[in-house]
């Protein structure tokens, strides 16, 4: 019952973090499309030069460490971290005490996808993607997902990835590993070859 009921507490807790980072990102990324006297006559879709390695910085934390871009605003707490850009790009990295891996990936992953639809529940699908994917020879679930939401009468539609892996596979020190990288669908696959794979390419968990 215990057990249960600490599970319960954590995918709460998860859900309401990760919907209000992503809600937050989302209508600061879309205040710029308010405006109700300007209508725009033509969509301009911003393009995203791929990221080299002299323009990344690298954050280090208890649990790992990611390589990013370096005009991207980071926000740490904690043992999570937050990065995003000024195109719309967010990825977001979770690191949460799971002893013996007593929390399966699965629950984790859907934690964060219900987190997801409960901010953009509009339109919301899930992406016919592989079940899994391995980055610097861990494997990692995924699941992937397209949704969006009126903000202050503006539509924001957003893909989104979300990965998760424990790491170590079954100790006293296991952590929970959750990753989300997520951006307007006008601009997703530019960040994706961009910025998202170089850093999720970066990424390093600790023992």
């Amino acid at each position: 019952m215990r057990q249960r009921e600490s599970s319960a507490h954590w995918s709460r807790l998860l859900v309401l973090t990760l919907s209000l980072a992503l809600f937050l990102s989302a209508c600061g990324n879309g205040s710029a499309s308010n405006s109700q006297n300007k209508t725009p006559s033509k969509v301009v879709t911003p393009t995203a030069a791929p990221v080299s390695a002299l323009d990344m910085t690298t954050y280090k934390s208890k649990f790992f460490s990611i390589s990013y871009p370096k005009d991207w605003q980071k926000v740490a707490v904690g043992d999570n971290v937050t990065f995003t850009s000024s195109q719309t790009g967010y990825l977001a990295i979770e690191a949460i005490p799971n002893p013996d891996a007593l929390t399966s990936v699965s629950t984790g992953v859907l934690g964060s996808v219900k987190g997801l639809q409960s901010t953009f529940p509009n339109h919301f699908s899930k992406a016919t993607i592989p079940d899994s994917t391995t980055i610097n020879g861990i494997k990692w679930s995924q699941s992937g997902l397209t949704g969006s939401a009126v903000t202050k009468g503006a539509t924001h539609t957003i893909k989104a990835i979300v990965l998760g892996t424990n790491h170590p596979d079954r100790a006293p020190g296991t952590k929970l590993f959750l990753v989300i990288y997520t951006a307007d669908t006008s601009v997703f696959d530019q960040l994706v070859a961009a910025a998202f794979e170089p850093m999720l390419a970066s990424l390093k968990l600790t023992n």
